[in-house]
């Protein structure tokens, strides 16, 4: 005894020091009032499933089990049984206060059980959640019940089968809904706050990227690259560009390679697309335009071509590729409302370029060209664009510039036009933009949209001008991101 007393005064005398040795050793072997902590006296916290200490005992029933409905949440091997023929069996665990819960486990070290109806009931008793397996006879040493999750302050698990049910661990897994202050370690050995964006997601810093915006700044700061590698899905870049290399005073013209004056050699001032989806006859005004066939090709010019376009207004663009055969006509594939773009693919040797003739789209039927290439240019050069019903264009700029030619001066007057609703009627179009060029001083000039200007397909874009001198030469274009609906 007087070891014992000695033992005790021993420890309340130096039980401050002891706390204090604790502190200075970063552990904390006593509570703020003196009790020694340990494995079997923990602090106040709460795990992360159903344990002894949230058990109500007074008020929880084991039923016709055998031991203490406590065993079922001490250890694996501490087994209760039910051994009689009462169907249904039950346990029923009270809990000291409501928890969430998710999934329950229920196991065995020996024997089995089947045919489980698990009832949840809130603190006034009212039924809140069943998880309903009594109808299985299948005999298990260990299954998992999962379940929306729930708050519950009573568990009541039922067997229905008049076979023997043994028990040995149940394990009630908590959802436990935590907010956390994120600390970081920098390399200076001091931490710092990690915050998150109104959006809900942590805030990721490009600081570390210093030496490549330095280097090479495109690639990492404009978003514009990312979408014209494919990298952003629903989103496409369009850069549209046209040249019309002969416009007459007073005469109104689109920008695009037919649209010079007629006698001087164009097709048509206005552009205009097929009356409705039609096939179109690609054709060249020189035999040079051509593949034959086989390993040797004979064309110096154009030998393949691919179209690009609308088969309907509700539908996105689509292309296909043309095998040229000269001044004999190919007839496309694919029928189109609007061809916005003709491109060589592989050509001869011919020293002028791609093209030796001159390259029509011509629709079957109506016989409108809706696409030219100039010889030698090798592509369209038409500032015209569809839009189906699907898309949206978002234009970031919009330009153009007269072409001067011995140091004659002259005016233009240019306009961003846009049909919204190409798919009733074809031929008018809304102005929604102006602006003047004078060769002199101004013969180029570029809108940048620093909010882009919005237009929804369905929707024709082109540029148009009017000339205030004779042989005008006009280029024009438009930079766009199209995006899906």
């Amino acid at each position: 005894m007087a070891n014992s007393d000695t033992i005790k005064s021993f420890t309340n005398q130096n039980q401050e020091s002891y706390a204090d040795d604790a502190k200075a050793r970063r552990v904390t072997p006593v509570d703020t009032s003196g009790n020694l902590t340990g494995p079997q006296y923990p602090l106040c916290v709460d795990g992360d499933s159903i344990y002894e200490k949230d058990v109500d005992v007074s008020n929880s029933d084991i039923g016709g089990f055998s031991g203490a409905v406590i065993d079922l949440f001490n250890s694996v091997t501490s087994n209760i049984s039910d051994t009689s023929a009462t169907n249904p069996k039950f346990v029923e665990v009270a809990l000291n206060r409501p928890h969430e819960f998710l999934e329950i486990t229920i196991s065995t070290d020996t024997g089995d059980f089947s045919n489980v109806k698990i009832i949840a009931k809130d603190s006034q008793g009212t039924v809140v959640t069943t998880i309903d397996d009594s109808s299985s006879s299948t005999k298990h040493t260990a299954n998992t019940y999962v379940a929306a999750s729930f708050h519950a302050s009573t568990l009541r698990f039922e067997f229905h089968t008049a076979d023997t049910v043994t028990l040995g661990f149940i394990q009630v897994e908590k959802i436990r809904h935590q907010v956390s202050h994120l600390h970081a370690l920098k390399p200076d050995g001091t931490d710092t706050a990690i915050d998150a964006t109104a959006g809900g997601n942590l805030k990721i810093s490009l600081e570390e990227y210093d030496s490549a915006f330095t280097s090479n700044p495109l690639p990492v700061r404009d978003p514009l690259l990312s979408i014209s590698r494919g990298l952003i899905t629903g989103m496409s870049t369009v850069t549209k560009f046209g040249r019309n290399i002969e416009i007459d005073s007073g005469v109104k013209a689109d920008i695009w390679d037919g649209g010079q004056t007629v006698a001087s050699g164009g097709t048509s001032l206005i552009w205009l697309p097929p009356t409705q989806a039609r096939t179109h006859t690609i054709i060249s005004t020189s035999d040079n335009d051509s593949d034959t066939g086989g390993t040797n090709p004979q064309s110096d010019g154009a030998r393949t071509l691919r179209v690009h376009g609308l088969s309907d207004w509700d539908t996105a663009e689509v292309s296909e590729d043309i095998v040229m055969d000269g001044t004999n006509g190919v007839v496309t594939s694919n029928s189109y409302v609007i061809i916005h773009r003709m491109q060589v693919l592989t050509k001869g040797n011919n020293a002028a370029g791609p093209n030796v003739g001159i390259i029509t789209a011509t629709a079957t039927t109506d016989g409108t060209v809706t696409a030219l290439i100039r010889a030698t240019q090798g592509q369209t050069q038409m500032a015209i664009y569809g839009i189906p019903s699907t898309q949206k264009a978002y234009m970031g700029r919009f330009y153009a510039n007269v072409n001067k030619a011995g140091g004659a001066s002259g005016l233009v007057d240019v306009k961003l036009c846009v049909n919204p609703e190409p798919d009733a009627e074809r031929l008018n179009y809304l102005v929604k933009h102006t602006f003047g060029l004078q060769t002199v001083g101004t013969s180029a000039f570029s809108i940048p949209y620093y909010a882009p200007k919005v237009i929804a397909g369905p929707a024709i874009i082109k540029v148009q001008i009017l000339s205030g001198t004779n042989d005008m030469d006009v280029s024009a274009g438009f930079d766009m991101v199209l995006v899906n609906n």
